[in-house]
């Protein structure tokens, strides 16, 4: 079953991973580990520009099987009380969760964007709004320096904090995009 999705502005994988390692650089984040819900709930309200930045929660009943969703003109980023709940337990699912709904704040708000929805299938990668947001939590949540020391899957998803299933897609990718071994 194909999925929809928003047709954006290209941008590469190189791109969101320099983009994720200014944001790890901004808020000293020296370790493989994001502490996402610091940075979303403490650090960007800090930053110029998105001051206004916040997380909302919604009821199953609201969002069904949504379990996040980002309003860029309001800087919110609203999240199913259980997903907020494990992103709190550190759970892998829901902290990634978290960092593609971060991803679509600051890469799918400008105003004016010409955006379409359209099959995912139709789509090339890089100008797909999710493909964008998966890659872009990636990059945050397992940066590539880690990653270049080689650990296994397992450690990956224990230091990072992220699943089995984000581990091994992220570097799955990266090994077939050339930038990791």
């Amino acid at each position: 079953m194909s999925k929809k999705c928003f047709e954006v502005e290209p941008i590469g994988r190189a791109k969101l991973m320099a983009l994720t390692e200014s944001i790890r650089t901004f808020f000293r984040l020296e370790g493989p580990f994001c502490p996402i819900l610091q940075v979303v709930e403490l650090g960007f309200p800090r930053v110029q520009g998105f001051e206004r930045t916040h997380i909302t929660i919604g009821e199953h009943d609201e969002m069904g099987d949504r379990h996040g969703l980002t309003f860029p003109e309001e800087q919110e980023i609203r999240l199913r009380v259980d997903v907020y709940d494990g992103v709190e337990a550190n759970k892998g699912r829901d902290r990634f969760t978290l960092a593609h709904e971060l991803g679509h704040l600051l890469l799918h708000s400008k105003p004016g964007l010409a955006r379409t929805m359209r099959e995912s299938s139709e789509i090339e990668p890089f100008r797909s709004s999710e493909w964008q947001a998966d890659t872009f939590a990636g990059c945050l949540l397992m940066p590539i320096t880690y990653l270049q020391t080689g650990p296994s899957i397992s450690e990956i998803a224990t230091t990072c904090g992220v699943s089995i299933d984000a581990a091994t897609t992220h570097t799955r990718l990266l090994r077939k995009a050339g930038m990791l071994r």
